[in-house]
């Protein structure tokens, strides 16, 4: 079919023009008006004083409250809805909570068949005794209001609102608060016998470590406690920390008594071949009033090259069986509480204090002096001065001569060693020519002297200088790098300064003042030094303690190849030097400090015990831990009074000094005056302190006398008085002069 051109453009542009005209909008609703409430109607009219109020006063028989409902479309479920919240204001003013009040609904009324009819199925058994409760009380007065809800003119919805007066009989109160007593009564008395029950179970089971503690099983009892920890907390009574304190009291109290005691020889002196005893330990603890044997605890035998633990038995001894010894040799073992493997069994409890049981063994295998091969490879003559009859205490020259150019060194032979007496040290005999080799001996009061003489073309060995001198960089080392380290966290020690470390360079460093410290932890940094030691044992120590890498640097700095005869095994009596070397730092400033306080008794006795430091004396732990109770008791506590042992004394030196000291003591009494030898050892001079009569005064023939006599020394006094020289000061005297 065909359609005019016309009518077809006529229908494009209808379309087109259909296309761009805009919708038609549709028309807007009005704007819809709020809600609101009018009061319809209110009965009775005027509304009552307790209903304005919302509280009625109470009367001699019965109690009001005034409930409120919500917005209820039944009058009667507005009227339910007041009573009960008129019931609750009783409950609240019962005191109880609604839970208690159900409990007590329940005890005193039981679920009655009222509760139970149809209406109340589907509700809980407590609302249901609530509500059954509450439906009891008597309303005496009803105030109800209805409103209408509209919008606009148009009405929406009615509902009301009530407010009710219930009155409650006092005697219903009463029985509340009666019941609330009963029950509370019954909870404290539960409580307090769960109280007491709690008790006597913690009392029991405290009992019980006790009990395995004076058995002697002390790691028993110190599981108990821990198994006493983990249950006390939860227990019902007021009294747990009471209990927690006793028991942490007990722990303290025990571990701090388990003794460590040597029950074989501390020290032991055997011939290559010889057996040693067997290292015995036995340990003990004090649970109450005396000591018991402490069975199954891990003693831990170790030396330089490590060590083995021992289970003590039933008496508390820990036995290690030793080999027999073929060579020359010192060995130190070290007997104390295996802390690591007790960890694993107590875990929690600080077991860090028995670290510092330690009982100390010493076993030294060494051909005896004697019994050493002296042979000389060329003829060695001796010769004295004594002529014809000799008198007991007169002194003696000993002559020697040697044919070929020769050493020697003059030993006093005591019974047991050789003492060195004297020596030609780097110089040699001419051959053949006699020369005096000790100028002054006097016997002893029994006319004994056994001289023991030794020569050699070569060198003798002088180890025994060396090993004085190394004790000082040792023992610094072993203070800086390995004790302080680990003590620096221990309990007790807080007041070490933090920088200890870069402090001490020397044994001058180490003091009380400089590192914060108390004289009772320097006795306790003493207690760590070994008695006796090699440089490979410290070097296992550091290497063990991570450090290698400062005890490297020290041997490099401090030792090296300064000292040839001290070898990696060669004994260092360490203690014993080191713990002179502080002590005698320590006289040096306590000796200013009296005689400027003009006590000179007590400066003189400085000087005295300075000498006797010189000797070979051993600090024994004994001896230690006795100053340490003492340094906590502040009695002589100071460093100062410790001798030490420098060992550096020879027997003419300490004759000398003795003897002056024992004359200046009995004849004027501590402030007559003191000396002591003087220099690095093995001579020198000998000097101190005497008061003026004994040198210009009234005394001065009678020491003159003694000097004479008991010394065969012949000087004139006036010339020994030495004049303070640069760099030094003089003190001025006590007012008595």
């Amino acid at each position: 079919m065909r359609f005019p051109v016309h009518a077809l453009a006529g229908c494009l542009i209808l379309v087109l023009v259909a296309c761009a005209t805009e919708p038609a909008q549709p028309p807007q609703p009005p704007p819809e008006q709020p809600e609101r409430e009018e009061l319809v109607r209110r009965v009775p009219e005027v509304e009552p004083e307790w209903a304005v109020q919302g509280a009625h006063p109470d009367d001699e028989e019965f109690l009001y409250f005034v409930g409120y409902s919500g917005k209820h479309a039944e009058e009667r479920n507005a009227v339910d809805e007041a009573r009960r919240a008129a019931g609750n204001q009783f409950v609240e003013y019962c005191g109880v909570e609604s839970r208690t009040f159900s409990k007590f609904l329940s005890v005193t009324y039981g679920r009655s068949s009222e509760v139970k009819d149809a209406t109340e199925s589907g509700v809980s058994g407590s609302k249901q005794q609530s509500q059954a409760y509450f439906r009891k009380l008597r309303v005496v007065g009803r105030s109800a209001s209805e409103f209408r809800v509209l919008r606009g003119t148009q009405e929406q919805s009615r509902f009301w609102r009530m407010k009710v007066l219930v009155k409650v009989p006092r005697s219903e109160y009463d029985a509340v608060l009666a019941w609330k007593q009963k029950r509370e009564d019954e909870a404290k008395a539960l409580k307090l016998a769960q109280e007491q029950q709690a008790e006597t179970l913690l009392s029991q089971q405290l009992e019980t470590a006790k009990a395995s503690a004076r058995e002697g099983n002390l790691l028993g009892a110190l599981k108990q406690l821990q198994q006493f920890r983990e249950t006390a907390p939860q227990q019902p009574t007021p009294k747990r920390a009471v209990f927690l304190t006793e028991a942490d009291g007990l722990e303290m109290r025990w571990l701090g008594s388990v003794t460590l005691e040597a029950d074989a020889p501390a020290g032991q002196q055997l011939e290559p071949g010889q057996t040693p005893t067997p290292l015995a330990v036995k340990a003990s603890f004090k649970p109450e009033v005396s000591n018991v044997p402490l069975p199954n605890l891990p003693i831990r035998f170790a030396d330089a090259s490590g060590g083995g633990t021992v289970v003590t038995d039933a008496k508390g001894m820990a036995t290690l069986p030793l080999p027999s010894f073929a060579s020359e040799q010192e060995k130190h073992f070290t007997a104390s509480p295996n802390v690591e493997w007790m960890n694993k069994q107590l875990a929690g409890i600080d077991l860090a204090n028995l670290k510092d049981r330690k009982v100390r063994f010493r076993i030294v295998v060494r051909t005896p002096f004697l019994k050493q091969r002296i042979k000389n490879d060329f003829p060695l003559k001796l010769a004295s001065n004594i002529e014809g009859s000799y008198q007991v205490g007169k002194t003696f020259q000993v002559f020697g001569s040697c044919a070929k150019r020769c050493r020697v060194r003059v030993y006093y032979w005591d019974g047991t060693t050789g003492i060195f007496l004297k020596g030609t040290g780097s110089r040699k005999l001419i051959k053949n020519k006699t020369t005096p080799l000790v100028p002054t001996i006097a016997p002893d009061a029994s006319g004994n002297y056994t001289l023991i003489v030794l020569s050699t073309t070569g060198e003798f060995p002088d180890a025994v200088k060396e090993e004085t001198v190394i004790a000082y960089p040792l023992g610094t080392f072993m203070v800086r790098d390995l004790l302080l380290p680990d003590r620096e966290a221990a309990r007790g020690w807080r007041g070490l300064v933090g920088d200890y470390a870069q402090r001490i360079e020397f044994i001058r460093d180490i003091s009380a003042d400089n590192l914060g410290l108390e004289v009772a932890q320097i006795y306790q940094l003493l207690l760590g030094i070994p008695e006796s030691t090699t440089l490979s044992e410290i070097e296992a120590l550091a290497r063990a303690g991570g450090a290698g890498q400062a005890f490297e640097s020290m041997h490099r700095r401090d030792i090296g190849d300064k000292f040839p005869h001290i070898g990696p095994e060669h004994p260092v009596r360490l203690r014993r030097r080191f713990a002179f070397g502080l002590a005698e730092q320590d006289r040096v400033r306590a000796m200013v400090g009296y005689m400027n306080a003009g006590d000179m008794g007590t400066a003189l006795e400085l000087v005295r015990i300075s000498h006797a430091g010189d000797r070979e004396n051993e600090v024994a732990d004994e001896d230690l831990l006795h100053r340490l109770a003492k340094a906590e008791g502040g009695d002589r506590a100071d460093l100062c009074f410790l001798p030490g042992g420098y060992g550096r004394m020879t027997p003419a030196y300490d004759r000398v000094a003795t003897t002056i000291n024992d004359f200046l003591l009995d004849s004027g009494g501590r402030t007559a005056g003191s000396v002591q030898r003087l220099g690095a050892g093995w001579g020198g001079n000998v000097g101190g302190l005497v008061r003026k009569e004994y040198v210009s005064g009234p005394r001065r023939r009678d020491f003159e006398e003694l000097l004479q006599r008991e010394l065969n020394i012949d000087c004139d006094l006036a010339n020994c008085i030495a004049s303070p020289g640069e760099g030094a000061c003089l003190l001025t005297p006590p007012a008595e002069g």
